[in-house]
């Protein structure tokens, strides 16, 4: 197994086709839920939707480079002056994240399992300290001209639905999702698949 710094470097510098691809293809589905108006609105200009399941899922799935193509695409198609800056620097530090659960749950019993359960328990994090905090700043400042903590407090209660969808529904596909594509080892580098 390598070192995480191996894995990094691998999976940012020398990203395999397969997960640019993984990182396109979530990021079209992300951005498709927008484009069809699979959406919920909360007012305000600020929507919840599915499509962070499809970017968590490139960032896991594809790394940080998968993660930074899926946040671009999902960005692109409504408010990208917020949307694009939040998601591609989410997308990007949810793939590093995803390559340190890996390094913690390898070698132990019940690795699927473990992998997918603490996926679930970190979408939180994922959600309250990056992508939210950085998307509401953005929206509070540019669009709004309202002080950052009252919006962000005031939209971080109204995304718990969202929060709960994605962490379930990419957990389960985390879990089921065969190996050569969630285990991070078998995608880069010499050991990795090509399309």
């Amino acid at each position: 197994m390598g070192s995480l710094t191996t894995l990094l470097h691998r999976e940012i510098v020398h990203p395999s086709r397969r997960q640019i691809l993984i990182g396109l293809v979530c990021g079209l589905c992300a951005a498709s839920t927008f484009l069809l108006q699979i959406i919920y609105s909360l007012g305000g200009g600020l929507y919840l939707d599915p499509s962070e399941i499809f970017v968590t899922l490139g960032a896991a799935l594809g790394g940080p480079v998968g993660g930074v193509i899926a946040g671009l695409l999902q960005g692109v198609v409504h408010a990208p002056e917020r949307n694009i800056p939040s998601h591609m620097i989410a997308g990007f530090l949810w793939g590093v994240w995803y390559l340190i659960l890996w390094q913690i749950i390898t070698g132990r019993t019940n690795q699927r399992t473990l992998l997918a359960v603490l996926w679930v328990l970190t979408i939180p994090v994922y959600y309250n300290i990056f992508l939210l905090p950085l998307n509401l700043w953005i929206y509070s400042v540019t669009i709004l001209h309202e002080p950052f903590i009252p919006v962000y407090l005031t939209y971080i209660i109204r995304a718990l639905p969202e929060v709960v969808l994605t962490a379930f529904v990419s957990g389960v596909a985390i879990a089921l999702i065969p190996e050569g594509y969630t285990n991070p080892e078998l995608r880069t580098g010499n050991g990795g698949h090509s399309l």
